[in-house]
């Protein structure tokens, strides 16, 4: 999950519902059933431990932006543009253990919360709802 259990808590103390924070999808599962966000636990056990993202090796930072991004820095001293900086292609993610799978086709949901997608991409699964069926 994207937010600490207290926090988790507290809006669902007041809502009477839980909500996912991106898509707004109703979460039909207790706080502890949810699944963390590895990503964010692994950014914060960085920070913790002092380690900068470049050395601790769960990151490497691009060489480069493009020529068109660094104008938009210019434009925007504080960074706040709609689309974040297009990253080179060497930046890497290790998340070794998280279930992914890869699409084998083209899909594009047709309810709210659906995740929409290309042949190819690759899902990370949260949890497996069915026999035939993920939530990714």
């Amino acid at each position: 999950h994207t937010f600490c259990k207290p926090c988790l808590q507290r809006i669902f103390k007041a809502h009477k519902e839980l909500r996912c924070p991106e898509c707004r999808t109703l979460v039909f599962c207790s706080i502890e059933a949810l699944p963390a966000n590895l990503l964010l636990v692994r950014l914060l056990d960085g920070v913790r431990s002092g380690q900068s993202l470049g050395r601790g090796g769960s990151f490497r930072r691009p060489s480069m932006l493009t020529p068109q991004d660094s104008r938009k820095s210019r434009t925007n001293p504080r960074g706040l543009q709609s689309s974040p900086f297009r990253l080179v292609p060497n930046i890497r993610i290790h998340m070794d253990g998280v279930p992914r799978a890869k699409a084998l086709c083209n899909y594009r949901g047709q309810n709210p919360g659906d995740l929409k997608f290309n042949k190819g991409d690759v899902i990370l699964l949260r949890r497996q709802l069915d026999e035939k069926w993920y939530q990714g």
